[in-house]
């Protein structure tokens, strides 16, 4: 576990890391925090993550009772080096604005500590001096803010022809709307893709505004700016005025963003992982991790953190754990046993973990197993082959299963009814009733019991035999894929 010192712990990036470091407790102590001014936020902080050290560069008036003995109290200007010499962390996280900065980073790589750089001042003021002081202390500086971060992570990626020279040029500064960021765009790199990807991933949020309505007026303003852009460069030919007409230059419209309700919340993680594959502003976990802890549910990510080590102390093979989390993705196969197993690929806020369920849990849990629903799953832990470890599935339900207060029933969506009211039915063609696909529907037709009804076409006899199911979406593309698109119908 990484023992973390926050410079700066109030502010956008520091919230923000106190955030990663409550998803992941088992992996983090926050063991210092560190203000300018900000005292009640700070209390709020220090009742959550009770560290050893809280200190503020401008003393409160009083700190409250709950909290004031329950750590050590520094105040004045020199805060951020006493903490850093007094605290005892592996990771000093530097997010406090301006050159102040220099000293605690410069102090923390002294002490043999590494350094989390969050803002830019240090290197611009000292920075061969804090490149050769990071050298001596044998630890690299990573970058935390997102352009620092984001150029770190290419060059991690960086092969063959390493790059010699990084040139930073000026943005001209934020963009305070969507039209004045499509208006600064080259015109030729306004994509109408691109605009829509970057708001469903969260980009323009800052902003402000709602994602249902920047999506909205999205395709208006780049429409504006692209009529613009062409009566600019038209102008441009009329270089004397001979035949200008002030009346005629019209001055840029600005769109309107629409009045309208927000996507739920949902729909913007949903989206989030279509455009980038990862959940961004929070994760389908969210509303039941407490509830999961309670009921004896183990983190994805310490199973995995702990075999990752190579001699696990925690977890071992065969031994029964209680998983949660949400379906990534999953696959259905028929084994040479004429017996169903699925692939269920389950992640949680700590990790991914590949799932291995066969017949008998998927006679009761199939139904469940369905694209980002939230499961409970209890199985046994498998090593095999080098691999990362797996997890055999004995049971398989619902998360909904826990109560959780708040949260509707996440279980197979009931049956949809055609528009007359009626129910559907679903139509499936196979050559004969002794061919090897009419077994392979009978089997899954155990995984999907239900009041619609399927329909069993012999093609060589012309006969039709029914039976009810539930037609769910993993039924029917197991069926297509087992019997061809063609040969499958819903009506």
């Amino acid at each position: 576990m990484r023992k973390l010192a926050i410079l700066g712990s109030t502010g956008s990036i520091g919230t923000q890391a106190l955030d990663v470091a409550a998803r992941h407790s088992d992996r983090f102590a926050v063991t210092a925090l560190v203000a300018h001014s900000s005292s009640e936020k700070l209390f709020e902080q220090v009742r959550q993550f009770h560290p050893q050290i809280a200190a503020l560069s401008v003393e409160p008036k009083e700190i409250p009772a709950d909290i004031r003995e329950s750590c050590q109290w520094m105040f004045g200007e020199n805060v951020l080096l006493d903490v850093v010499r007094a605290c005892d962390a592996d990771d000093v996280l530097v997010s406090v604005v301006g050159v102040v900065g220099l000293a605690a980073v410069m102090e923390a790589l002294a002490c043999g500590k590494r350094v989390l750089l969050a803002n830019k001042e240090p290197l611009v003021a000292g920075g061969e001096l804090v490149t050769e002081a990071a050298r001596k202390a044998g630890h690299p500086l990573l970058p935390v803010d997102s352009e620092h971060s984001a150029i770190f992570q290419c060059l991690q990626g960086a092969q063959g022809n390493t790059p010699t020279r990084l040139i930073l040029t000026a943005s001209g500064g934020p963009f305070r709307t969507l039209d004045e960021f499509c208006r600064r765009m080259v015109p030729r790199d306004l994509n109408r893709r691109a605009v829509e990807s970057l708001i469903k991933a969260g980009a323009f949020d800052s902003l402000g505004f709602k994602r249902r309505a920047l999506l909205a007026a999205s395709g208006p303003i780049i429409d504006s700016v692209t009529a613009d852009s062409r009566k600019n460069i038209a102008g441009q030919l009329d270089l004397f005025g001979m035949g200008g007409d002030d009346s005629e230059s019209e001055s840029v419209r600005t769109i309107p963003l629409p009045d309208v309700p927000e996507f739920t919340r949902q729909e913007l993680m949903t989206m989030e992982r279509e455009t980038t594959g990862l959940y961004l502003t929070g994760h389908p976990m969210d509303d039941y991790r407490d509830r999961a802890r309670d009921v004896g549910a183990v983190a994805i990510g310490a199973i995995l953190n702990d075999f990752a080590e190579g001699n696990p102390q925690r977890f071992r093979d065969g031994q029964e754990v209680l998983i949660a989390g949400v379906v990534a993705s999953y696959k259905t196969r028929t084994t040479r046993n004429n017996t169903l197993m699925s692939y269920i690929q389950l992640e949680d806020d700590t990790g991914s973990m590949e799932l291995l369920a066969f017949q008998r849990a998927l006679d009761s849990g199939g139904s469940y197993v369905q694209d980002a629903a939230p499961l409970l799953v209890r199985g046994k832990i498998s090593l095999r082959d080098e691999k990362e470890p797996q997890v055999m599935a004995d049971s398989i339900r619902p998360l909904s299963d826990l109560d959780v207060p708040g949260r509707t029933a996440v279980s197979p969506a009931p049956p949809a009814a055609k528009p007359d009211g009626k129910p559907r039915t679903l139509y499936v063609r196979i050559p004969s009733a002794d061919h090897p696909l009419c077994r392979r529907v009978k089997l899954l037709l155990t995984m999907f019991p239900g009041n619609e009804r399927i329909v069993l076409y012999m093609e060589d006899t012309k006969k039709r035999l029914g039976a009810p199911c539930l037609i769910h979406p993993a039924f029917v593309a197991e069926l297509e894929e087992q019997c061809g698109k063609e040969n499958v119908i819903v009506k």
